[in-house]
């Protein structure tokens, strides 16, 4: 593992060894079934692909005020509601001292997908895992869990 530092949104989280950095893009596959699904594009700050055509992106904004992880899942719910998502579940995860909520689910029966809503200091940060099939994210959900349990604010 190793330390990712962004000085530009003020992030530290320590990665996998073999991802590297793709800024601002979704993989082509998922930029593609979004526009087709929901005509548009989701914009990310930050990108992590690795060799196994999985990613990690996080998208940054300000929750001000901050929103409860109960709140937060309500918000997964609409959007997987809205973007035809199925096999979804949802969870917990502690960062910060506190409890977020997250979401995993599959997206245009192609994408397995996990999606973090991390709030910490008025900014959310929504991190999603996303591969081709349901093996590799049960294998790689425990690396998502760590790589985003790892995140400190600068």
């Amino acid at each position: 593992m190793k330390t990712y530092k962004d000085t530009k949104y003020n992030i530290e989280i320590t990665i996998p060894d073999e991802w590297y950095l793709d800024r601002e893009k979704l993989p082509i596959l998922t930029s593609i079934l979004f526009l087709i699904k929901m005509g548009w594009v989701p914009g990310v700050e930050i990108q992590f692909h690795n060799s196994e055509n999985e990613a990690l992106n996080i998208a940054i904004e300000k929750m001000e005020p901050e929103p409860t992880p109960e709140i937060c899942e309500m918000m997964f719910r609409f959007v997987a509601q809205q973007g035809n998502y199925d096999q979804i579940s949802f969870g917990r995860i502690s960062v910060g001292g506190k409890d977020h909520a997250y979401a995993r689910y599959r997206f245009c029966d192609a994408i397995w997908s996990k999606k973090y809503m991390i709030v910490l200091n008025g900014t959310g940060y929504a991190i999603t895992g996303s591969c081709l099939n349901y093996e590799i994210l049960i294998e790689r959900e425990t690396v998502w869990d760590s790589v985003v349990r790892s995140l400190k604010i600068l």
